[in-house]
């Protein structure tokens, strides 16, 4: 039952989600014209619930993990995912999610 606000903050701080604010920043700057822009209470129910899970998770990556990643985006060219889409993605993608799905 992750909170953001109930975690009080407001910049980006190990383990937690990225602070809503941010969300809506990202969701402003990347939006494409037929896109709307999700309400600001919208937003951040979605985006607590990127760190919603019933089981604590850890990702370990190794170095060559990493360094194949930017290779693999480095050779996308055009296709290269813009900074911060993720947030806006998932973002989007949860805010659909309803309620008794979780």
């Amino acid at each position: 039952m992750y909170n953001a606000d109930l975690v009080g903050h407001s910049e980006v701080i190990a383990g937690h989600s990225v602070p809503h604010k941010m969300v809506q920043g990202f969701m402003q700057s990347l939006a494409k014209d037929d896109e709307s822009i999700l309400e600001y209470d919208e937003i951040s129910k979605a985006n607590d619930r990127v760190r919603q899970t019933p089981h604590a998770t850890v990702n370990i990556l190794r170095r060559s993990q990493l360094n194949a990643a930017a290779e693999y985006e480095k050779n996308l060219g055009d296709k290269r995912p813009k900074p911060n889409s993720i947030y806006v993605r998932n973002t989007r993608r949860l805010a659909k999610v309803k309620d008794d799905n979780i």
